[in-house]
């Protein structure tokens, strides 16, 4: 982030979008154990050295069981370790493997596993998955996407408790798909089954697949491969599938070539138990935004919203006109458009409007927003920037339950975030462009903290500021655990620096920097991915039981 930094996010995050973490259940009998444990000893800490007041955190209390491991002290590897051989990559392939938790379907419809996807592409060489001459040197930890090289694909079902393996699948052979990115899709509950797609580059250049996966097993069905990648899976949720057909297309020398011209395909919908017939399929223009809700699917083109019915295939015009429309998301029982600001000045400094509709189109509120910075839900609330400052109102009625400036207006609006994991209800994050630590104070902008952030902690109910944590400018927050926010920072595509603080006051805890491996949260557990294919979970080295007061 830069201080006059304009994040390009979309304005709504999609369920789609990778990079979210994922948490891990603890509602197991031996999870409730040592939890009891816990606050059992936390309490006789209380009562035995006489502390008159324990730190107040918000965030304490887990809901449905799932919380964020605390992790008070700068972590060390330990616990349990995962190969590249424990999901089938024989050693002279593993070099480079990227794993990534895949957080569409959570550890609450897991028993507390999580899934996880390990990609690469072999070196013509047999060296590896990356071009390193030895494991010493740097990763891309790029999963092999945009190599013409040998595929290497994994899905595995992992606890992450203690590294333990249920089941893994060969996406490469089982799906015929290159290697690359894989996602996998909301789950159906009914069947215990979710999707999964591939989109990659192989050794036969470009492909892309989906199927229907058994959550229990890994077993794979209703598999479906375009060898030139025109049919993707673009959207799922347990009801509905949308796919995107783009024009003929061939990979040459790392470029795309189009046969057609760009957006001129189709997509189409199916229902998401039967994916060899489609319900209904239509054009692409280039400029639309698609939504899929529980009735079907509904289409953004020109300010103009055509539903289509999901059992019938029909379609019909939705909602009122809204000419300078950009955006669609369905949030729940709320359809959420963004409009482009009406007047647009040369500072871009006038704020655009957000329209929340009924899933039947009618017209419940609107209210300025920044669309560059975010809309996010908390509760009975939405959260996005405006001009005057971050504002909750409420999803319902769209009235104002509160507002609270920039503490320096020079730097721009925040950029709203809200918990990772959900809906926990508990703390908004304002991501400031302010600089933080002693340059903030110094002014002294050239210094080395110039390029640290600072975060606003508030509370979702009031908008009062509960603390100020410092964080590096292109981080993102990507955990809350009961008393602990960590925020991740990327360089050159790897997640390189971890950053815990304090829920309660802020103050910064530890600060993790790597300079080979790949950071990320398995579950609510941190790992570190290693440049020889292997995965180490981390772990607090003291794991001293603090005092901690559950509020609400």
């Amino acid at each position: 982030m830069t201080d006059d930094a304009r994040p390009s996010d979309h304005p709504f995050a999609r369920a789609r979008r990778r990079g979210a973490a994922v948490w891990h259940r603890a509602s197991r009998p031996r999870r409730l154990a040592l939890v009891a444990a816990a606050v059992v000893a936390a309490a006789a800490l209380v009562t035995t050295v006489g502390l008159v007041e324990a730190p107040r955190y918000s965030s304490a209390a887990a809901l449905d069981g799932v919380v964020g491991d605390d992790l008070r002290h700068e972590p060390v590897p330990g616990s349990w370790t995962l190969t590249p051989a424990d999901v089938g990559v024989p050693a002279d392939q593993g070099r480079c493997l990227l794993w990534q938790a895949e957080p569409a379907v959570g550890p609450d419809r897991l028993d507390g596993d999580v899934l996880v996807s390990a990609g690469g592409a072999a070196g013509d060489d047999g060296r590896g998955t990356s071009a390193a001459t030895d494991v010493g040197a740097d990763c891309r930890f790029d999963g092999g996407f945009g190599s013409t090289a040998q595929a290497v694909s994994r899905l595995a079902r992992v606890d992450p408790v203690d590294g333990t393996v249920r089941w893994w699948v060969d996406l490469g052979t089982e799906l015929d798909a290159g290697s690359g990115f894989v996602q996998v899709w909301p789950a159906d509950g009914a069947t215990d089954t979710a999707l999964v797609s591939t989109l990659g580059f192989g050794g036969d250049g470009f492909a892309s697949s989906y199927a229907r996966l058994d959550l229990g097993t890994g077993e794979l069905t209703d598999v479906t491969t375009s060898p030139n990648g025109r049919a993707r899976l673009t959207d799922a949720t347990a009801s509905w599938a949308l796919v995107s057909s783009d024009p003929q297309f061939s990979y040459q020398d790392s470029r795309v070539y189009y046969d057609a011209e760009p957006g001129t395909g189709e997509f189409s919908l199916y229902a998401a138990d039967d994916l060899d017939t489609p319900v209904w399929t239509g054009e692409t223009t280039g400029s639309q935004d698609e939504a899929l809700t529980p009735d079907g699917l509904l289409v953004l083109d020109g300010g103009t919203i055509t539903a289509v019915d999901g059992l019938t295939g029909e379609t019909h015009d939705w909602g009122p006109d809204l000419p300078t429309a950009t955006t669609l998301v369905v949030d729940g029982d709320l359809v959420v458009v963004g409009l482009d600001p009406a007047i647009p000045t040369s500072t871009d400094d006038t704020d655009g409007t957000v329209v929340a509709l009924s899933l039947d189109g009618r017209e419940l509120w609107r209210h300025g927003f920044r669309q560059d910075r975010g809309v996010q839900a908390t509760g009975d609330c939405l959260v996005f920037s405006t001009t005057p400052g971050v504002v909750c109102v409420d999803r319902r009625t769209g009235a104002e339950l509160w507002t609270t400036p920039p503490r320096d207006r020079r730097h721009g609006l925040a950029r709203v975030t809200t918990d990772p994991a959900g809906d926990r209800g508990s703390l908004v994050f304002a991501q400031t462009f302010e600089p933080g630590g002693a340059a903030a104070l110094s002014g002294d902008l050239t210094s080395d903290e110039a390029a640290q952030r600072t975060v606003r902690l508030l509370d979702a109910a009031s908008g009062h500021e509960v603390a100020r944590a410092v964080v590096p400018g292109e981080s993102q927050i990507a955990l809350v655990g009961r008393t602990t926010g960590y925020a991740t920072t990327a360089s050159s595509g790897r997640t390189s620096t971890v950053t815990a603080f304090d829920l309660a006051d802020g103050r910064r805890l530890w600060q993790l920097d790597t300079e080979r491996d790949q950071l990320g949260f398995w579950g609510g557990t941190l790992v570190a991915n290693h440049p020889d294919g292997s995965v180490q979970r981390l772990v607090d080295p003291v794991r001293l039981v603090e005092p901690v007061r559950l509020v609400g």
